[in-house]
Formats: structure tokens, sequence, C-alpha cells
């Protein structure tokens, strides 16, 4: 599996039986993000090796995406960290120095002034459990949850790390990978799924869709799985009756007119996105462009009975009592 990006492709390896050196990276046909059309399980490896030839075609293509193919360049770099480094000047000059991990252990652990700048608290002093971290609001726990863990990547190690922050030194703060990075979409995502525990990784239709608005993302380049979004929107542009609108303060990589005139970017300011959005929805509820079909069916009944595939909420009544346990959740029949 590749650990390029968080689209976690499946890889296969080509690999010098005298060195162990890796060779190649190629995509696992097996897997369904390198390509779009990934092989059946139950198919014998020697047929998948097959299906991967020229002569095959390209539909059953599967291969790795540059960034997939420079992981290769960086296991094999000189210049990887493979030993803890300490910063020995001031920020910003570059200058650090090779020490052991059990001084690393021990400045993390112990603190001091580390860095001649001043004394650094160590994990040891920040580990109380008893007292308040503020006693004007107790609700924020003890003095240990100061500390903050969180990590760059899940390459499953994220059991050991919930272990020792959450177990063993006793802080409730722990963020992994998409707390600070996919978070905010996958939230929307549950909220309209109904499923805020699952927090769904949601993606257009590109292959039945006809037009698709993307803000705060753009196709192939943010929003992974990037290379089976490039392979499925490059596919989607050539089809008649498709476009989509970018909406991103730069010009993104997946806009150009060499692709035809399907496809559109709109420049935006940054910080303007929820001001564009309300402004659609005015001019949306003004002008009626609304699908009051769709909306006026309020469960599953009504979509059986109108032949479509989705129900909506839009009907559904809200709470309003100023005061009331449920206030601005919808109304049950419980609450009659």
């Amino acid at each position: 599996m590749c650990f390029g990006c968080w689209t976690l492709c499946g890889v296969r390896l080509r690999i010098d039986n005298n060195s162990e050196r890796i060779l190649r990276i190629g995509g696992n046909p097996y897997h369904f993000a390198p390509q779009q059309q990934q092989i059946p399980y139950a198919t014998p490896l020697a047929q998948a090796w097959r299906s991967l030839a020229g002569e095959a075609g390209l539909m059953g293509r599967s291969t790795a995406c540059a960034r997939g193919n420079g992981m290769l360049e960086i296991r094999e770099s000189p210049y990887r960290i493979t030993q803890p480094m300490k910063r020995v000047g001031k920020r910003g000059e570059g200058r650090w120095q090779t020490i052991s991990y059990e001084q690393l252990l021990q400045e993390i652990c112990d603190g001091g002034d580390l860095f001649g700048e001043g004394p650094v608290e160590g994990l040891r002093s920040l580990r109380d459990l008893t007292t308040p971290l503020d006693a004007a609001h107790p609700e924020f726990g003890p003095r240990a949850n100061q500390l903050l863990v969180t990590n760059a990547s899940d390459e499953g190690r994220d059991h050991i790390i919930k272990r020792f922050a959450l177990n063993s030194f006793g802080t409730r703060n722990f963020g992994h990978h998409g707390s600070y990075c996919g978070y905010s979409f996958r939230a929307g995502s549950g909220a309209l799924m109904h499923d805020l525990d699952k927090n769904a990784h949601m993606k257009p239709d590109l292959e039945a869709v006809e037009f698709v608005l993307y803000i705060g993302t753009s196709p192939a380049q943010s929003g992974n799985p990037f290379k089976r979004q490039a392979r499925q929107l490059a596919a989607a542009r050539t089809q008649t009756g498709f476009s989509y609108v970018v909406v991103a303060p730069s010009q993104p990589v997946s806009t150009s007119l060499a692709a035809g005139d399907n496809n559109r970017w709109l420049p935006i300011r940054p910080g303007t996105d929820a001001a564009l959005a309300l402004a659609m929805i005015r001019w949306i509820l003004a002008q009626q462009r609304y699908n009051a079909a769709y909306l006026s069916q309020p469960g599953e009944a009504a979509m059986m009975q109108a032949g479509q595939a989705h129900w909506c909420n839009a009907t559904h009544l809200v709470i309003c009592q100023p005061g009331h346990p449920r206030e601005g959740q919808f109304l049950r029949r419980s609450d009659l």
C-alpha cells in the first residue's frame, strides 16, 4: 500500500532478489484506487499479470501516479532522517545535531533550557491528573489535558499513540490526521448522510452526473482518491452534457480550455465562500430553481410512489419552542 498520500493505493513492487531493493512501483490490479475497473479478487495471479500487458489494452491498466513513483526516490534518499535531530541554533537557521534516543526521551520527559531560550516544560511536569487546568472551567479537566498528541499519518501505529496519550499519560486531547485535514468536509458529509459516526467520504458520481460544483477542493488535485478521480474526470470530460465549475482563489490544474468548454474556473477571494453559498441559495429560492417534486417527498414511501431514488426532510417540522429539550430538532410523534 502506498503512503504517498491518503488515497492509499494498492501497489505492486518489483524487487531485486539479491539486493532486496525496490526497482519499480506499479498499481495493484486487484485494488480499486489505481484504476477504474479493478479485476475480481478471484482472478488467478497469472491472468492478472496478463491483463497488465500492452496487448490487453488500457482498460485494465493499473499504474502508480507520479507521487507514488516518487516514494521510491524518497525511500532510497540518503537525506532520509533516521535518527533524532535537535535544533542547536535559532529558529530558521537550519542548524541541527544528531542525538540519541535516550537523550530525546530524557529531554522530552524532564524539559529544561533545551535550546538556550528559556525553560521548556517536560511531560513529567505536565502530567498532573488532579490539578484543574482552569479552576474557573472545571470541564476542561486536569492539567494533563494541556498535552495535545497528534500525528501526520496513520501507518499502523495509531493504537500505540492512543495507548500512550489516553491510557498512560492521561490527556483526552488526541487528534488523528483526519481531525485537522478532512474532518470539516467529512462532518458535512456525515450530516448529509445522517451518520456522524462514520462521516462518509462522499464524492460525485462522475460516471452519471451532469454538473459538478467544486468549492474548497479541486478534482484530482485535492480530496482523495486523486488518481481515480483524475481518470474519471478525464473520461467524463469527453462525454456530451457534462460540465463542472471549480470555485478557488487560484486556477486549478483540472481547469483548462484545452480540455474543452465544459469546465470553468470561478475565482473567489479567500474567506468569502460562505457569502457565495448564501447568495446562491437566495437566487435559487427567488427564481424557484429548486426541485419542488423532490423536496416534497418526506419519506421512503413517497419516494417509491414517485418512482424516485431519494427522499428529503425539507417538509419535516422543526421544534422552535425556546427551552424545549429538543429545540432545533425534528418534531416526532412522541413530542406531541
